[in-house]
């Protein structure tokens, strides 16, 4: 718990925990609670060379289906593991 009310934010560093909280109250009373912005969207980037390469950037499990290894023997099948 905080000891005393919300206090502004002064000039120099809060002294302890306590004054960083209490300052922080001060700042979430004087906040509004809802903010327009505007956002610019951009397309998403397709030039990205790995993004080119289907299954490359999926992760460790989508290089391991591509592997070669993984061609030639296939998948071992353990009825414990399904």
């Amino acid at each position: 718990p905080v000891s005393g009310a919300p206090m502004p934010p002064g000039d120099g560093p809060p002294k302890d925990a306590d004054e960083y909280l209490r300052q922080v109250q001060w700042e979430r009373l004087h906040c509004p609670e809802v903010v327009d912005v505007d956002i610019e969207e951009k397309p998403p980037s397709q030039d990205h060379p790995r993004r080119k390469q289907r299954g490359v950037g999926g992760g460790l499990l989508a290089r391991v289906n591509l592997s070669e290894a993984y061609m030639e023997q296939g998948v071992p099948y353990a009825a414990e593991w399904a």
